[in-house]
């Protein structure tokens, strides 16, 4: 046992002494094919200018050429507008003389279009339809929605000012016909939200031709309900009344409308989900004045409501401020929908 012991050790120096002279000469013939290959891919970097020098490094771009610096936030080309600055990708190329031009910075991408195209009226009332989801016709709505709602109103009435040869909204039968109200900014229709133990129900406004040139019958509809009308017309036990305010209107120029209130209406509709719009008579109450007191300018005084957008779907309406003027930031806006 003891010579085997010796026998294995003398290998083991054996091999341990062979070793050692084998891993250094395998680390110096590695070590200079590595410096031989950075050598060689180095080289071509002596030839650069020592004024020049890189950023970090880019891929090559064929016909583009590196400038030392640049100033301004906006780089130009040769023969391109200008652009943003984007990322270093430039290369550089040798002039024909043989040297290095002064470099400079050329972007070869095509100029961006960057002109913001207009929304289409159909889409901005898709638009609109969505911004309106929950404002209950104003009733509910928040600063910040009622403010989005407003911005598209305008938009559409910039669509509505930039028609060319169109025809005038009181002169289009498309102002005809039955409307539901989308949202308001009115303070007598909101006001309708504050009625206790009533919710406000449908809201429409009906516009007829009447006899007499330029005459037209407006009914403004709002349907009135109990506040607990949601459970009860769950049970089929729902209750409405109707009121209806009928005014006379006459056309003004080519988009406003006078308005002289002339009565309204009062009609129960359904009682306890049973129709009663048979059983019980209308009450009407007289709003318009006496003979004897009316002028001619009666309709203007009682108030005007001026068409600012109409197509085959939706109208939007601003009615005269106090003051009798109309404005973007006093007047009542009404956008109804056709029924």
């Amino acid at each position: 046992a003891t010579h085997k012991a010796e026998v294995l050790g003398g290998h083991l120096g054996n091999y341990s002494s062979l070793s050692k002279p084998h891993i250094v000469r395998s680390d110096r013939k590695m070590f200079l094919h590595r410096a031989f290959a950075a050598l060689i891919l180095l080289a071509p970097l002596a030839l650069l200018p020592s004024t020049h020098a890189f950023a970090g490094p880019a891929p090559f771009a064929r016909g583009v050429r590196l400038a030392p610096a640049c100033s301004g936030g906006v780089l130009r080309g040769q023969g391109s507008t200008s652009v943003r600055p984007r990322p270093l990708l430039f290369g550089v190329r040798m002039s024909e003389s043989g040297g290095w031009d002064d470099a400079e910075v050329r972007w070869e991408d095509p100029p961006v279009d960057t002109t913001a195209r207009k929304a289409t009226p159909e889409e901005l009332k898709r638009q609109f339809l969505v911004a309106a989801a929950g404002a209950n016709r104003g009733l509910a709505a928040a600063k910040e929605q009622r403010r989005a709602l407003l911005d598209l109103v305008e938009a559409l009435e910039g669509v509505q000012s930039e028609k060319s040869g169109g025809v005038a909204p009181n002169d289009d039968p498309e102002l005809l016909g039955r409307w539901r109200l989308l949202f308001t900014s009115a303070f007598d229709v909101l006001s309708l939200g504050a009625i206790p133990l009533v919710l406000p129900g449908q809201i429409f406004q009906n516009v007829y031709e009447r006899d007499g040139e330029g005459m037209l019958t407006v009914d403004n509809v709002v349907e009135l309900s109990p506040a607990t009308e949601p459970i009860l017309s769950a049970m089929s036990f729902g209750s409405t009344l109707q009121l209806v305010v009928t005014a006379r209107g006459v056309k003004q120029g080519t988009d406003q409308v006078g308005i002289s209130f002339e009565k309204s209406r009062l009609q129960p509709l359904s009682l306890m989900g049973q129709d009663v719009s048979a059983l019980f008579p209308p009450l009407d109450v007289p709003l318009e004045l006496p003979q004897d007191v009316r002028t001619a300018t009666d309709i203007m005084a009682q108030g005007s409501i001026r068409t600012t957008f109409l197509d085959e779907d939706m109208r939007i309406a601003r009615g005269a401020a106090g003051n009798g003027l109309y404005s973007e930031t006093d007047s009542n806006v009404f956008v109804l929908w056709r029924a």
